[in-house]
């Protein structure tokens, strides 16, 4: 292997590195496809551990940009915080040892980065530094409100999550300025694996090294520049995730590539997973509030036996779950019965699993959601009627 080629690979290497996002596993990517088409990509569909899992992002930086949202790391309800967070994606949190507080027990909250602190100790791990603000902030004023007003309170902020003309609003300034850096990171793609290599086929590569390091690096700390003002007016409190950014462009050149990624991805989790389909996969969206509507009717199995922590938990699914069938019923003129119809009866199978769908040959427990009863298929003359309808 030549010089040339070593240095290309390892060019090529820095650039697939950053070409890696984290999933959690109350993360949601939705992610620009090669058709240019999004997509709604889960922990559970990548390659992980029981923390989340590492996916790739299309490489082709002139793409669609990619956005994250996260489903909320703890339960409230009027009655206090639990550690447990309520399941909405396939493959989520599957639960584990309980912590909960009552607000008459907390003290005062706040953070340390990602992490939520209640009592000045951890709580929980949030998906983002502004997620966990805005958990502690809601935390501190229901904590002051009197218990009857704790409710509306919970309420009016998943209001705000799925307040649509904001999120419209929202992505109507996102989208000039991660299209400047796109079309800018695509420009210095095409310098780095396109020109660069092909020029110095023709003069050598001593010749090229120098001439197109200062060129890369210029172009680097430009796109840094431009990422950073680009930020700085979104998201004037994310300081520390926009200076780690600049860095790492301005250190390893390849990086500036994905700066609109860096700007786009978690630019619009402070509104809901269902709300962000919407605006993003088009007529997908429907299918992604479905999913999640499923999971939400139908829990799986938690390992916990703290009856107030099961019920914070259960308070705060039904009200996820109410929000989320209002917003459908609004947005489609679906009910959540017609959501949750049943799957296309496979002429054999007696019952089939109401959260993934998969149908068995017997009424019992699914094998793939445990604690979720099977539901018996309906005569096959009434479901071929459904189907027909």
């Amino acid at each position: 292997m030549s010089d040339g080629q070593k240095l290309l690979l390892i060019l090529i290497l820095l650039y697939g590195f950053d070409c890696l996002v984290w999933i959690g596993r109350r993360t949601v990517l939705f992610s620009s496809a090669w058709m240019n088409r999004r997509r709604a990509g889960f922990a559970a569909d990548f390659f992980g551990n029981s923390s989340g899992s590492v996916a790739i992002l299309n490489p082709l930086p002139f793409l669609e940009p990619n956005y994250l949202a996260h489903w909320p790391p703890v339960s409230i309800s009027p009655e206090g915080v639990c550690s447990l967070a309520v399941e909405a994606f396939p493959g989520g949190d599957a639960g584990g040892a309980a912590e909960t507080l009552g607000f008459e027990a907390i003290a005062k909250s706040g953070t340390d980065g990602k992490r939520l602190l209640l009592n000045g100790a951890r709580f929980a791990m949030c998906g983002s530094e502004e997620e966990a603000r805005a958990i502690a902030g809601l935390v501190r004023r229901l904590g002051a409100a009197p218990k009857h007003e704790r409710e509306n309170i919970i309420r009016a902020e998943l209001a705000a999550q799925f307040n649509r003309t904001r999120a419209v609003r929202m992505l109507r300034i996102i989208t000039p300025r991660a299209n400047a850096l796109r079309r800018a990171g695509t420009a210095l793609f095409a310098f780095l694996y396109v020109a660069a290599p092909v020029a110095s086929y023709f003069y050598g590569v001593a010749n090229l090294v120098i001439p197109a390091g200062i060129v890369m690096f210029l172009a680097a700390w430009s796109i840094g520049a431009c990422y950073y003002r680009a930020d700085r007016a979104l998201h004037p409190a994310r300081v520390s995730d926009r200076i780690a950014n600049l860095v790492n462009m301005c250190i390893c050149a390849p990086a500036a590539i994905r700066a609109a990624d860096f700007l786009t991805l978690r630019s619009m989790n402070r509104f809901h997973p269902v709300l962000l389909a919407d605006l993003l996969l088009g007529e997908d969206g429907l299918a992604f509030a479905q999913i999640v509507v499923r999971n939400l009717k139908y829990p799986g199995r938690r390992d916990t036996c703290d009856p107030v922590a099961a019920a914070i938990v259960r308070w705060q699914r039904d009200l996820q779950l109410e929000a989320c069938a209002e917003f459908v019923e609004k947005r489609h003129q679906i009910s959540v019965e017609e959501l949750l119809v049943q799957p296309q009866w496979d002429g054999g199978s007696a019952a089939y699993c109401p959260r993934c769908l998969a149908q068995y040959p017997a009424a019992g427990e699914c094998m793939d959601c445990p604690g979720t009863e099977l539901i018996p298929f309906k005569t096959a003359q009434e479901t071929e009627a459904i189907h027909e309808s």
